[in-house]
């Protein structure tokens, strides 16, 4: 709603999420990120090695299958080998292929934990993401347009509000 609304120049959304992660065998909960679709192109963040996945790739209606893995986690859990690239994990017992990995000493936006995997926001990470009612909130984060100041935006984002509580009332 808030990528519609034109009141950012980009937005990014990203949740903490737990993933069971089996690989090579190997099955452990790792600590992820589930990010919009744009929230790479959105933060200006690259990709050291490979690449991160873009929003037309990563729609949640496609569910996307892809994932980026942090700098320190490819290293510990992969060994740093580049073959990682291109290869198939299983997550919450669906196929993601890693497709990047992060710089080294990039710095996650999460305060409290560095996720080591980000992957796309669909209902294959977060299975109630639809539902509105649930708490499925998104800490997100929006790039203001050229000459926009924080109190306008925050004026545009109230009224997008009341509007959101219109149009949904027995959910929002």
């Amino acid at each position: 709603d808030l990528q519609e609304s034109g009141i950012f120049e980009s937005v990014a959304g990203f949740r903490r999420v737990q993933l069971n992660l089996r690989a090579g065998g190997e099955l452990e909960r790792v600590p992820g990120l589930a990010v919009t679709a744009d929230f790479f192109a959105a933060l200006g963040i690259p990709a050291a090695i490979g690449r991160t996945f873009d929003a037309a790739e990563a729609a949640p209606e496609r569910q996307p299958r892809v994932a980026v893995l942090s700098h320190a986690f490819w290293q510990q859990r992969f060994g740093g080998s580049a073959a990682t690239i291109r290869q198939s994990v299983t997550m919450n017992g669906e196929p993601f292929d890693i497709i990047g990995v992060l710089p080294e000493g990039h710095r996650a936006i999460t305060p409290r934990a560095d996720p080591s995997i980000y992957v796309p926001i669909s209902a294959l990470v977060l299975p109630t993401i639809d539902d509105r009612s649930n708490g499925n909130a998104l800490d997100v984060l929006g790039r203001l347009r050229a000459g926009t100041t924080r109190e306008q935006a925050q004026a545009a984002v109230t009224v997008l509000g009341q509007q959101l509580a219109k149009a949904y009332p027995d959910d929002n």
